[in-house]
C-alpha cells in the first residue's frame, strides 16, 4: 500500500473530473462529488482543502501509475448469466476506510465502521480531510482459491477485462447522517459517465460493491 498525505484538493478535483464511472453507479456521480467538494471549500468553515491518497496494490502483474510500479489486485466477477457489465461485488474493505488514520494494523483490522468514523471525526487533522483510495485491478483476475485443495468458487469467474481496471473508493469526513461520506464505487469494466441532479440522493446510497 502506498499512502500520500497532504495532497492539494486541486489534484483530487483534476482526477475526479477525468475519472469515468459506470452508468449503473449513480450514487457516485463525479459531478455531484465535485459539487460537494466545492461546497465544502466555500463554506464558512472550509474543509477538504487537503487529502490523503492511498494506492492498494497486490501481488499480481504490476502496472505503472504516475511513474510508480504497483502490483495489481484480484477482483473476479460474479458468475451471473447474462449480466453485463461485470459485477465484482465489494471493492473497498472496512479497514481501507481508515488507511490514513495512523492506527496500528491490529487496531485497524478490528475497528468497526462506527469506530473509524469516530476516530476520523475526532482527529484534528483528518476531520477536515478526505481519503481517496485507488485499486489497480488485474485484467484477468482469476478467482482466488482459499486453499490448495479447495475447489474454485462456482459463484466467481475471471474478470477478463481488456486492460487493468482502476477502482476507486472515497471517504468524506463527518457522520453518516450528515451525508458527508461516500464509501465505495461500483466498479465495472465498461466505464462510462452518468449525470444526475440530486446530491442528497447520491450521498444517501451505499453501494459498497467490491473487495474482499
Amino acid at each position: 500500500m502506498r499512502l500520500f498525505r497532504d495532497v492539494p484538493v486541486a489534484s483530487i478535483q483534476s482526477f475526479l473530473s477525468r475519472y469515468e464511472m459506470h452508468k449503473d453507479s449513480p450514487d457516485l456521480d463525479r459531478k455531484l462529488m465535485l459539487k460537494y467538494i466545492q461546497e465544502r471549500l466555500d463554506s464558512d468553515t472550509p474543509s477538504l482543502r487537503y487529502w490523503s491518497v492511498a494506492i492498494v496494490g497486490g501481488g499480481e502483474v504490476p502496472v505503472d501509475l504516475g511513474g510508480l510500479s504497483v502490483g495489481t489486485v484480484i477482483r473476479s466477477r460474479l458468475a451471473r448469466a447474462g449480466i453485463n457489465p461485470a459485477d465484482i461485488k465489494t471493492l473497498m474493505s472496512r479497514r481501507d476506510r481508515g488507511l490514513d488514520l495512523r492506527l496500528a494494523p491490529d487496531e485497524l483490522a478490528s475497528a468497526t465502521e462506527a469506530t473509524l468514523v469516530r476516530k476520523r471525526n475526532e482527529d484534528k487533522v483528518h476531520r477536515d480531510r478526505g481519503l481517496l483510495v485507488l485499486y489497480p485491478i488485474n485484467a484477468k483476475s482469476e478467482p482466488v482459491q482459499r486453499s490448495r485443495d479447495a475447489k474454485p468458487d462456482p459463484a466467481r469467474v475471471p474478470l477478463n477485462a481488456e486492460d487493468v481496471v482502476i477502482g476507486m473508493g472515497i471517504v468524506f469526513p463527518g457522520a453518516a447522517e450528515t451525508k458527508n461520506r461516500v464509501r465505495a464505487t461500483y466498479v465495472s469494466v465498461d466505464l462510462t459517465d452518468v449525470e444526475r441532479t440530486d446530491i442528497d440522493d447520491a450521498l444517501d446510497n451505499d453501494t459498497e460493491q467490491a473487495a474482499e
